[in-house]
């Protein structure tokens, strides 16, 4: 009789010990925070808060005072990422979870940037006009006049002294007559088309380009 009673104090004592050490070593850590406004420091409420790892993934929703709690984590290293309507999301990377164990981990979100829409401007006087290949200058008839002069004396009355005025164009000086030379960013003289009034001028003879204006 002694010896059942010992061997059944022995079991009792040995299921106490092995449930005491369960107790003892946990299986699952925690992370928790709070989750506040980036300016002014106010709770952010209803933000959802994702605990991601390659063991487990979890979502919890912060309360109104901008506490979030994982009580039930597996063991590993977590990235937490938090949203919440009109804020730009945030992620806080490299947590690591140890078995028994709660990780802090607060976070303050700072307000999304809205597109509310695109204004095109467009400056009617623009030298650059867009879906054109290339460079195009308009000079009206006040421009020509106070320009005249560029052209020296010989071309007072002329459009040469309007042409010399826009950029990349090089005009020799002392050139007297219709037959003038224009050269058009680093190109020859006879590169040079003319058009009057949106109307090309070209040869008679082969319909080809005038190079000289008249």
């Amino acid at each position: 009789m002694p010896f059942r009673r010992l061997v059944f104090t022995m079991l009792v004592g040995i299921a106490c010990a092995i449930a005491t050490h369960g107790a003892w070593a946990g299986t699952t850590g925690g992370i928790h925070g709070r989750i506040v406004d980036a300016r002014s420091g106010a709770a952010i409420a209803g933000a959802a808060v994702t605990a991601a790892a390659p063991s487990q993934t979890a979502t919890v929703t912060t309360d109104a005072r901008g506490f979030f709690s994982f009580i039930s984590l597996s063991p590993d290293t977590y990235t937490v990422t938090i949203a919440k309507n009109g804020y730009a999301p945030k992620s806080l990377q490299g947590i690591t979870v140890i078995a028994d164990q709660t990780r802090t981990a607060n976070a303050d979100l700072a307000l999304a940037v809205r597109t509310l829409g695109n204004v095109l401007v467009r400056d009617q006087g623009s030298l650059v006009r867009p879906g054109t290949t290339s460079d195009v200058y308009s000079i009206n008839a006040a421009g020509q006049k106070a320009s005249s002069a560029l052209a020296g004396s010989g071309g007072l009355n002329q459009a040469y002294g309007a042409i010399a005025s826009a950029p990349g164009v090089v005009y020799p000086q002392g050139q007297q007559g219709w037959y003038q030379s224009v050269y058009i960013r680093g190109g020859d003289f006879d590169q040079v088309a003319y058009e009057v009034d949106g109307v090309p001028m070209m040869r008679v003879s082969d319909s080809a380009p005038l190079a000289t204006l008249t």
